[in-house]
Parts: C-alpha cells; sequence; structure tokens
C-alpha cells in the first residue's frame, strides 16, 4: 500500500514539473518585450523606432469580441515592444508627417513625441483595406469594408477621418474589390455582383462622399486582383490574374481617354503555380519606383515593368521567401530606393527584416528582431493564431 502511495506522489511531482517546464518554455512570456500606452509618454520610445509591423487574428477569431492584435515597434537594434490592442483583420499601420496612426477595430491611435491620443469609434470594423494622410487638411483616411447596412439593402464601406481633434465616419456604398491612394484622391474598384463589370472611381479625400467613375474595366469574371491601384503620368495600373489564361497581367487606364490596355506579366503552369505566387499583401504588393511598376510576389520574386518602354523583367529575388508556406508571417514594404522585407529567417530560427537597394537588386542589411515570439505565446494562450498584416519603415 506504501509502495502505491509513493509511486502516486511520484507521478504527480513529475506531473507538476513537466506543467512548470512547459508553461516556462512554450507559454510564460517576458514582460520586458510589451508596452501599453503609458509608455508612451516617454519621446525616446516614438524617436528610437525604426519600423512597425502590424499583426491581428483573422475576423473569424474575433467571435465575442476576443480578437486581438498588436502594433510591434521595432528599434535600430532590432528590439521589439508590442502595444496590444483589439483583432482587426488587414488593420494597417501608417506614418503622416510626425505622426504615427494605429487602429484596431474600435478605436484609433494616433501616436506623437507627445505621447498617445487615442479616439473610441462608435462603429466597430472588422477588416481593414487602406490608410493614407492628406497633408492639405491634415487628416488620415482609413478605410474599411465595412458590411451589409443594417437593413441588408446594399454594401457600404467605411472611412475614417481625422487627426488629435477628433475623427467621424463617412460611408460608401460599394464593396472595395480593390483600391489606392494619390495625393488628393481614393481610388476604387467596385464589381457588379450580377454582371461582373468592374468600374475604376474615385472620389476627393474630403468628408463628403463625392465618388466620379472613371473607366469601366470590362467583365472581371475570370479575373481576380493581386494589387492595390497605382497611378502615374496621366494613368491608373492594377495588377489582376486571368484564370482562362493563367496568365497575371498589368491593366493600364488611360485617366483622359478611358482606354484600357493589358500587358502580360508572367504565366503560370497551373492553379498551385498561381497560388503559392499569390503575393504575401495585395495592399503592398506592387509600387511605381523611377518609372517601374514592381511587382513582388509569393515565392519573392520581384517583377518589373517599365512604364515607359513597357518592357517587364525580373528585378530581383528576395533570399529566405517561404516560397508559398508560412505567409501569415511575412510583409514587404517600399519606399525611395529600397525594399523592406519582414520575414522569418528558419537558418538563424529568427524573424528579420531584410533592406534590398532597388537600384542595384542587392541585399545591403539584415535586422534580427528580438521578442517577437513573446506576442505568439501570448495569442497561443488564448488559443488565438495571428497574421501579419502590414509593416512600415520611420525614416
Amino acid at each position: 500500500m506504501k509502495k502505491k502511495w509513493l509511486i502516486g506522489v511520484i507521478s504527480f511531482v513529475l506531473f507538476l514539473i513537466i506543467c512548470t517546464l512547459i508553461y516556462f518554455f512554450y507559454f510564460k512570456v517576458d514582460a520586458r518585450y510589451f508596452i501599453t500606452k503609458k509608455d508612451f509618454t516617454d519621446s525616446s520610445l516614438v524617436q528610437s523606432t525604426k519600423a512597425i509591423v502590424y499583426f491581428s487574428t483573422t475576423a473569424d477569431q474575433d467571435l465575442g469580441n476576443t480578437g486581438l492584435s498588436y502594433a510591434v515597434l521595432i528599434d535600430s537594434k532590432g528590439n521589439a515592444k508590442s502595444l496590444k490592442m483589439n483583432g482587426l483583420e488587414l488593420g494597417t499601420v501608417f506614418k503622416g508627417q510626425d505622426t504615427i496612426f494605429l487602429e484596431e477595430k474600435n478605436k484609433v491611435h494616433l501616436i506623437d513625441k507627445k505621447g498617445i491620443h487615442t479616439v473610441t469609434m462608435p462603429t466597430s470594423e472588422h477588416t481593414g483595406e487602406v490608410t493614407t494622410f492628406n497633408k492639405t487638411d491634415g487628416r488620415f483616411y482609413s478605410v474599411y469594408n465595412s458590411g451589409f447596412t443594417k437593413d441588408g439593402s446594399r454594401y457600404q464601406s467605411n472611412i475614417r477621418i481625422g487627426n488629435n481633434k477628433g475623427f467621424e465616419t463617412i460611408q460608401v456604398p460599394y464593396y472595395l474589390h480593390s483600391s489606392g491612394i494619390t495625393d488628393s484622391e481614393l481610388l476604387m474598384l467596385t464589381v457588379d455582383e450580377e454582371t461582373f463589370e468592374a468600374t475604376l472611381r474615385k472620389m476627393p479625400l474630403q468628408n463628403e462622399v463625392d465618388i466620379k467613375d472613371v473607366a469601366s474595366l470590362g467583365s472581371l469574371e475570370t479575373n481576380s486582383v493581386l494589387s492595390s491601384i497605382l497611378y502615374a503620368d496621366g494613368y491608373y495600373y492594377i495588377v489582376m490574374f486571368n484564370s482562362e489564361k493563367m496568365k497575371s497581367e498589368i491593366h493600364r487606364v488611360n485617366e483622359k481617354t478611358k482606354e484600357l490596355d493589358i500587358f502580360p506579366l508572367f504565366s503560370y503552369n497551373n492553379a498551385e503555380a498561381f497560388r503559392v505566387r499569390i503575393p504575401y499583401n495585395l495592399r503592398n504588393a506592387a509600387a511605381i519606383v523611377d518609372d517601374k511598376l514592381l511587382f513582388v510576389d509569393g515565392i519573392g520574386e520581384v517583377l518589373s515593368f517599365n512604364i515607359k518602354t513597357e518592357e517587364t523583367s525580373v528585378l530581383m529575388e528576395l533570399e529566405g521567401a517561404s516560397k508559398g508556406q508560412g505567409k501569415m508571417y511575412e510583409q514587404m514594404y517600399i519606399q525611395n530606393d529600397n525594399l523592406y522585407f519582414f520575414r522569418y529567417d528558419e537558418k538563424e530560427d529568427s524573424y528579420t527584416i531584410d533592406t534590398y537597394n532597388l537600384r542595384t537588386g542587392k541585399l545591403e542589411t539584415k535586422l534580427p528582431i528580438l521578442g517577437l515570439n513573446e506576442i505568439f505565446k501570448r495569442a497561443q494562450v488564448k488559443s488565438k493564431r495571428l497574421a501579419s498584416y502590414d509593416l512600415i519603415v520611420v525614416e
């Protein structure tokens, strides 16, 4: 009897030890890598931030308002500080002049050297679209695919507009299949759900809804969007996938004549080959730099379309890209002559931000990030899974 009792005690102790080890190695988080809004009273936190990565749970994980997101502030040494927020799938982070814009489903945060200013919004959102800052009126504009109206009669997309003085929300009566920003306008691609006819539209960055049609893009029944809408020198550009041709193509619209031209970009052997090349983030997949439309696909290949000569080439390949696996933790961001690639480095067992020079196509620096695993531990405790949805580099 004593022997059985002793074995039971030993088994129980071993069980406690194993549970403790599991907790410390897999679930215990290091508080050094987390911040709260109070920490922004120290201006050095913002001044030392060189990049921000936005993570969130998906909309389907937000049942019962249990979703979560993190804005991860990274300094020049790679140290990460994470601010916990409510979830917002496809949420954005944006820098306008001296202020950083962060968002969650029911709040907007504006961060500058004075601290953090939080605005609670009357309407919650579940899916982000695009954010910009209008230098003319000094306000941020953040767009969301919001869902059907209360009476179910139509779809609407909300736009939060404001600054430190306050925010308001206006409505656009469309589902946005894609969007884009110029210096003064919001660009929208909308599709008739019955005819599949696509229309490129635009509206001024203002608090009054004044939408104008730019041009018809024809039927999108066999096309799917792969990028945001870009604008340069009197032309609008958008990258699409044609499932009949098994090709990605650049659709170009002349602003004055409304004429549509289509240029081949890349051909795929089959549907699986296309799937693995779907970009990490459609919103950030393309940019126009030095008369070249650059498109980064899901295996890290950077394609270049010269908007003057209409020639296509492969500019470079991003090292360490997942080749279609694990896109939930990859993001890219183009600014000036640099392309920044956030990824997981298997060899180093760490997350990094790689900097590429777009003129030379060469990898210039790698910045390992410390403390990022802590947010995944916190999410795991809550049985949640995070995905990265945005990246900006603060210069």
